[in-house]
């Protein structure tokens, strides 16, 4: 379980927006706002240390990807969509890639 201070804190779709539009073209502070969100991902799945840090540098660089993506889409913002929420897909890829699910 992460640390309390490192417990992901979404911001609203407008906070979001802001922080997005201001942190072109590295979106380094995104970047950081998100990695708590990535860490409490990867940790409901048990892997060994090796592919843990695989997954979380790759999901630290889909950030950049991901948000210019979501500001690229106009539709995101007008439909005030949070960007945390789109940027769990990619987790969610990330880890599938790693952990499949099984069919019955």
């Amino acid at each position: 379980m992460p640390h309390p201070s490192q417990q992901f804190r979404p911001r609203s779709p407008c906070d979001e927006l802001a922080l997005l539009q201001s942190d072109q073209p590295d979106f380094l502070a995104t970047t950081e706002y998100l990695h708590p969100l990535i860490t409490q991902g990867l940790n409901l799945f048990e892997m060994s240390p090796a592919d843990y840090r695989r997954l979380e540098n790759q999901l630290l660089l889909d950030v950049r990807i991901a948000a210019a993506r979501f500001l690229g889409n106009t539709a995101n913002h007008t439909a005030g969509y949070r960007f945390c929420t789109y940027f769990s897909w990619y987790i969610h890829q990330r880890i599938g890639e790693k952990h499949p699910k099984k069919t019955p």
